[in-house]
């Protein structure tokens, strides 16, 4: 909710026909781009049973990094794929002339979106394959975020072969937290998820289970049997951004990083990261979690025992806003402060020299998508909304805390079902 009007540029975008991709265009691009980054990443395509799917069909995918467009398209080649995407990179005006050439369709995370979920239905109408990933973000740690419920209602409306693209290694040759190149191996294994005979036989709960096993995702557990060297200047750069808690002292946001090794700016606790993702601790009284995701993990757990604890917790901190007007791509706009607790999102501050209030309430708020080390993206009536944090090191905290304050007073512990794609 906000005390502004939407402004009528998301409106204007809502209403863009659905097209399929300009093919000189896309075939010019793909084939200039796929072997290009199947080179430098040593991608390596497996195809199982792909001769029992016939176009059009739904591609879905896990999602572990930037280049997972890139993977997807060169896993599926010579078709020709609509992508499902953010509505965030519809803020850069530059962009966005590119992504509606190739058909890219616009969407908003975490939040119902009719105008999308129709757009994807007029598509495969018209024959396009659409490209979707059902954890709507990409991975912090390595590990499957959680898969969207609602995305299995999209497939038996359709009703048309699905296609899943299983991605082993993308997060290690591209973490979030830092996009230098890393060469290493990524394996992508391409199978046919459900064909159309099998919608009548699936229940929907049997058709999710099956979603979630085929794409899920592990990469610490994949490295630890491919035992594959990853190469990178700035190996452990930027680890801080999603590692902001310390295991041994427990103090927040007092990590920090360098292009080989995390630490505690508080007690010294620290380690090496290795070619092979293993932390090599500073000395025996340190106390390491074996990877990243054990250490993620450790953190998420540290919240959910917080939530539970005290009902009354909020968290608070003072930000700049940011906002595309449609001609520029995130221009500061306003400054405030914002909180979160279990009622919701609230920033109250400014927006374009006039007082702004903007109110996401919790049962929307499945996730709070975000950059580490730099901001949040927080959606509201139908507009995009980047906020920067004085310590960009609250970027993590305030999205693990968003997303374990939704579960634990709306979903309950329970997969949060029919977000983001309702139609």
């Amino acid at each position: 909710m906000m005390n502004n009007p939407p402004k009528a540029a998301a409106a204007k975008f809502e209403q863009a026909e659905a097209r399929l991709p300009a093919r000189l265009l896309y075939s010019i691009a793909v084939g200039i781009i796929c072997p290009v980054i199947k080179w430098q990443y040593n991608v390596k395509i497996k195809r199982i049973d792909m001769d029992k799917v016939n176009a059009p069909f739904i591609l879905l995918s896990n999602h572990c990094s930037r280049l997972d467009w890139i993977y997807t398209a060169m896993a599926v080649k010579p078709c020709q794929l609509n992508a499902v995407i953010t509505r965030y990179f519809y803020s850069n005006p530059k962009l966005k002339v590119w992504l509606d050439r190739v058909g890219a369709i616009a969407k908003d995370q975490f939040t119902p979106d009719v105008p999308a979920v129709k757009k994807i239905m007029k598509t495969v109408r018209m024959g396009g394959n659409i490209m979707l990933f059902p954890e709507g973000r990409t991975s912090p740690a390595g590990l499957s975020e959680t898969f969207e419920y609602s995305t299995i209602k999209l497939l038996r409306h359709m009703k048309v072969p699905v296609v899943a693209v299983k991605m082993e290694g993308s997060y290690l040759s591209m973490p979030k937290w830092n996009a230098s190149k890393r060469r290493g191996r990524v394996d992508l294994t391409v199978t046919p998820l459900f064909l159309p005979e099998e919608y009548d036989t699936l229940s929907d709960d049997e058709m999710f289970r099956r979603m979630c096993r085929v794409l899920a995702t592990d990469e610490f557990a994949w490295e630890s049997r491919e035992k594959v060297a990853f190469r990178c200047r700035h190996f452990a750069k930027g680890l801080d951004g999603v590692l902001y808690q310390c295991p041994r002292c427990g103090k927040e946001l007092v990590t920090l990083s360098d292009d080989h090794s995390i630490w505690c700016s508080s007690c010294g606790n620290g380690a090496r990261l290795n070619n092979y993702y293993g932390f090599e601790p500073f000395g025996e009284d340190c106390v390491i979690p074996e990877n990243i995701a054990q250490w993620f993990q450790w953190q998420v757990e540290q919240v959910r025992e917080h939530i539970a604890s005290d009902p009354d917790l909020e968290l608070r901190s003072k930000l700049t806003m940011l906002h595309s007007d449609g001609k520029k791509w995130l221009t500061e706009v306003g400054s405030g402060e914002a909180r979160l607790n279990r009622e919701g999102f609230f920033y109250s501050g400014t927006r374009n020299g006039e007082p702004c209030e903007i109110h996401v309430p919790l049962a929307s708020l499945p996730a709070i998508p975000y950059n580490p080390n730099e901001s949040i993206d927080i959606y509201s009536e139908g507009e995009a909304f980047t906020f920067k944090p004085e310590n960009g090191q609250e970027s993590q905290r305030w999205s693990i805390y968003a997303e374990q304050l939704h579960e634990h007073y709306i979903a309950s512990g329970r997969a949060s079902k029919a977000r983001g794609l309702e139609f």
